[in-house]
């Protein structure tokens, strides 16, 4: 069993799957966000928008789409038990998969901090002493601190994931953690050391808040006239952007596709495998099989967002309400108490309801075992903080841009409502799908008739991937790239 692994060996477990995960996603978002957002190759808005289209899409999602293609049952007959019995090779899985899922996310983050890196500075270094040394000398140095968010990033939700080193039976620390609290095996090492890490990255990002809104600058715009490379560097970069987008992006879902149209039929003493495009379109229709499950999230999402809106409103209000001269020493602090609950894993935070609603008796009993209380509790690790984070980059882009009139009126920020209708909708959409999307934070206090379409997913892996799975898969991949289209126009309007 997983659970009594060493716990040095989960940490190094943890350790290269986080890092390679973090460091291979990032190296891909570099390449993609450079060609598109730099060098501006052919097509790099279609190639913006495939990319984005899947920055909503759950990992279980991602593990399904390459289960499809690589799994057991699979178009491409290999097989995750090959995998298992490997460690090296389960890893790499791992970091394979996490990679591809996390590649949009860091795509997103890199690309905006390539773009605000556009200014006047770095179009004369551009003309002057060419692209390299204007990449290098302005652009990637102004970008740091959104490479090291989006990596740091990376690593925590690498870190805090058990769908993917579940199904490869690689022991991280959150696996093992899961495994001791699923088994009533707990250990206090393991969990002493998980409240340390995300002790770590709560004044990590403190430290680095405190420090860059401090000297915080004006803003750069993109310059009207952007410089051209040689056709030589556009094509070189061109197909590496290209192959990486094919790759990581088109085929999971080309994967998907083939299975939904899988057809195996035995003629004779022969196995007949062939693709029908009617099998897609009925794959596709058995999707509403799943009414229940998808009932289900819809509810745990929408209650979990509630309650998520109202903890981070309550946050942002804490540290805009009072005197601006401690406004960023209120920041950090509350910027540190989101970010350690956001680094705390799954299976430690189940634990901890487990202890204070699920195995207690009378009304609290009734309420941990009976009521979706405890996965919405579980599910405010993940929604709260990322509602705050919009909410007070908002409010802190505000604060700095309108502070001297505001003195001169003697009106509060939330006398202005109108300036949070935009970001309160980001902040919604984004718990909603963060809460559809996650899995490892409520799995172990689900009460025993919820399953909602996480749980069921996560549970089909394990028995290979079947038509009606990767019609399912195809369905979520299709209403989270229609609402990432949404939330993007919403955006710029």
């Amino acid at each position: 069993m997983l659970w009594d692994t060493p716990a040095f060996d989960a940490l190094l477990h943890s350790f290269y799957v986080s890092m390679g995960t973090a460091t291979l996603s990032m190296l891909l978002s570099v390449v993609l966000a450079f060609a598109v957002e730099v060098i501006k190759i052919p097509g790099s808005r279609m190639l913006r928008t495939a990319t984005m289209s899947l920055v909503l899409v759950p990992i279980y999602v991602q593990a399904t789409a390459w289960s499809a293609g690589f799994g057991d049952q699979s178009w491409l007959r290999w097989n995750q038990v090959t995998a298992a019995q490997n460690p090296t090779y389960a890893i790499l899985a791992c970091i394979w998969i996490q990679a591809a899922s996390w590649l949009p996310l860091s795509f997103l983050l890199i690309s905006i901090a390539f773009r605000r890196s556009l200014n006047e500075s770095f179009r004369v270094a551009w003309i002057d002493r060419g692209l390299c040394a204007a990449f290098l000398g302005i652009s990637l140095r102004h970008s740091m601190p959104w490479l090291t968010l989006a990596w740091l990033l990376i690593t925590v939700l690498t870190t805090n994931d058990m769908v993917v080193t579940n199904l490869f039976r690689v022991p991280t620390w959150t696996e093992t953690i899961y495994q001791q609290v699923q088994f009533q095996k707990t250990r206090t090492g393991p969990l002493l050391g998980m409240v340390f890490y995300a002790s770590t990255i709560a004044v990590i990002t403190a430290l680095a808040t405190f420090l860059l809104a401090k000297g915080t600058r004006g803003e750069s715009s993109e310059p009207s006239q952007h410089p051209t490379c040689s056709r030589k560097v556009s094509l070189l970069f061109s197909l590496a952007a290209w192959s990486v987008a094919a790759c990581f992006i088109g085929l999971p879902v080309l994967s998907l596709v083939i299975k939904a149209g899988w057809h195996v039929a035995q003629v004779g003493d022969d196995i007949e495998r062939t693709w029908r495009i009617s099998t897609v379109v009925a794959s596709l229709f058995s999707a509403s099989e799943f009414r229940p499950e998808l009932q289900w999230s819809l509810a745990i999402s929408g209650y979990s967002t509630l309650l998520a809106l109202l903890l981070a409103f309550a946050g942002t209000t804490i540290v805009f309400s009072g005197s601006t001269r401690f406004l960023l020493h209120r920041s950090a602090a509350m910027i540190a108490l989101f970010t350690f609950c956001f680094a705390l894993p799954g299976p430690l935070v189940n634990w901890c309801i487990q202890k204070s609603l699920v195995d207690q008796s009378g009304w609290i009993g009734w309420i941990g075992n009976d009521t979706l209380a405890p996965p919405i509790l579980a599910l405010q690790t993940r929604c709260a903080p990322v509602v705050f984070a919009i909410l007070w980059t908002a409010a802190w882009r505000w604060e700095q841009r309108f502070r001297p009139l505001r003195s001169l009126d003697g009106s509060s920020w939330t006398n202005h409502w109108q300036a949070w209708i935009r970001p309160l909708t980001m902040g919604v959409g984004a718990a909603f799908f963060v809460s559809f999307a996650n899995l490892e934070s409520y799995l172990l206090v689900l009460p025993p008739s919820v399953t909602p379409v996480s749980m069921r997913m996560f549970e089909l892996l394990h028995y290979g991937v079947q038509n009606k799975d990767a019609g399912l898969a195809l369905m979520l991949i299709l209403a989270s790239s229609l609402a990432t289209y949404g939330l993007s126009r919403r955006s710029r309007d």
